[in-house]
């Protein structure tokens, strides 16, 4: 239904903008004596070769409708309203890459030929539901692989592992946009980045839906929502104006 569509793209917040006030892999907001969170800095030392262009289309928050959005495309107990709101990711994800594949490509300095889920870590055997979903798109349907499979290997929230994906043959010498609805400590992104990149696949970028942002800080530094800068399709971190948090997480104003 377009109004939970709408909803859903109100509560998306624009990411930080690259400068010293984010972290330069995750965007997430950091002092500005730092360049990299420690939560990245901790998980891209576990792997070989992490993601190095990592893209958050948008910051979501704890108990938004963005949140609920992308947690209920998995988990909803209703089929119904899974298959809305996988469409309601799909949409937001075509839409994004028809908009800045260009601006991806111009930073990487190659374009993708191929568009690859990171697998779910709690449906081993099976598709990803975000794998589903694009599958669903005609824009993105005829470059999404099946590019990884996940193996035994320990990996968890707080673990990366080179280990804990498998390369696809069919996926082999490809240049692979990597893509993952939701990114917290990147464990799982950077594993599958790695066990790409050391199997001689390019992971060209990896986009990310939602970035997720602490429940309690607050949107703007006098805590009005008002003050929050809409979220908008049209701009990304690599060719529009984005947001710029303090290191709290807050909307800064200039």
């Amino acid at each position: 239904m377009e109004i939970i569509y709408r909803s859903f793209l109100a509560s998306l917040e624009p990411p930080a903008r690259p400068a010293t006030d984010a972290c330069s892999l995750c965007r997430r907001p950091i002092a500005p004596r730092y360049e990299t969170c420690l939560t990245c800095v901790d998980t891209i030392g576990q792997v070989t070769r992490p993601a190095s262009l990592v893209i958050p289309i948008a910051f979501y928050r704890l108990g938004s409708p963005a949140h609920a959005v992308l947690r209920g495309y998995k988990d909803h107990p209703t089929p119904s309203i899974r298959r809305t709101l996988s469409g309601h990711v799909a949409r937001l994800v075509a839409a994004f890459l028809a908009q800045h594949r260009a601006c991806i490509a111009s930073a990487a300095r190659t374009d993708w030929d191929a568009i690859v889920v990171v697998p779910s870590t709690t449906r081993p055997g099976s598709k990803h539901p975000l794998h589903l979903a694009l599958a669903s798109s005609p824009a993105l349907a005829s470059e999404l692989v099946v590019g990884l499979h996940r193996t035994t290997a320990h990996l968890d929230h707080n673990h990366a592992s080179d280990q804990a994906y498998r390369p696809a043959s069919g996926v082999l010498r490809r240049r692979v946009l990597l893509i993952d609805d939701t990114y917290t400590t990147g464990a799982r992104l950077h594993s599958a980045a790695s066990a790409l990149q050391t199997s001689d696949v390019r992971v060209v970028a990896a986009v990310v839906v939602g970035r997720i942002l602490d429940q309690d800080q607050p949107l703007t530094r006098r805590g009005s929502a008002s003050a929050r800068p809409p979220f908008r399709l049209k701009a990304c971190l690599l060719c529009g104006p984005a947001a710029k948090y303090t290191a709290s997480g807050q909307i800064a104003t200039d």
